[in-house]
């Protein structure tokens, strides 16, 4: 679907997107399991991440994750598309998202947020409409169990600073939860060393 750069943040493309999506559900965030208790998170503000596994990362990152996720609902996002594997989508992306997943062998897992009316669960992914999917990704580990969360590359600084108040609430709802999260440069979380993290 083409969309109006202008009008990006639209409430109507994400109705129109989920429509669609809701007719190829296959499998939802229930369907992921997870044993580790710890998880790093990774986005594209940093070009080198530490190795650790379980991964969970943004598909623009370009890294071998466990898991990559998105909210992005620009069509043009297919072209970070390139990598086999899991991917955690939000019911409002573009229809063309899942077509190129599956197209490069990956296995979608949808979820939804409370504003879209859906069967299927829901994350907090920032102050609607503007959702971000680093904060997506951070909801969803603490859903899925994570007790300790450390973040590489993710940043709410420049064109970024207009999720900080979409950031304020999932960090809120998530230490309510009792889920620790750690940052390796300090600036939207306790700074901790890659080391020191590994130690907790």
């Amino acid at each position: 679907m083409k969309i109006d750069y202008d009008n990006y943040w639209n409430p109507e493309y994400y109705l129109e997107n989920s429509e669609i999506n809701k007719k190829n559900i296959e499998n939802t965030i229930n369907d992921l399991t997870l044993s580790e208790t710890k998880v790093i998170i990774c986005g594209r503000g940093e070009k080198l991440h530490p190795d650790f596994h379980p991964m969970f990362s943004t598909p623009t990152t370009n890294l071998e994750s466990e898991l990559y996720v998105t909210t992005d609902h620009d069509p043009k996002y297919v072209d970070y598309i390139n990598k086999k594997g899991s991917y955690a989508l939000s019911l409002i992306v573009d229809p063309l998202l899942p077509e190129k997943i599956k197209s490069v062998g990956g296995k979608i897992y949808w979820f939804s947020t409370k504003e879209i009316k859906s069967d299927i669960p829901n994350l907090l992914c920032g102050e609607f409409p503007k959702e971000n999917s680093g904060l997506a990704i951070i909801s969803l580990a603490s859903y899925l169990g994570v007790e300790s969360i450390l973040l590489s590359g993710i940043k709410f600084t420049g064109v970024y600073d207009q999720f900080i108040p979409g950031k304020d609430l999932v960090f809120q709802e998530i230490q309510k939860q009792g889920v620790k999260i750690y940052s390796l440069d300090g600036l939207i979380a306790s700074k901790i060393s890659f080391h020191d993290w590994c130690e907790i």
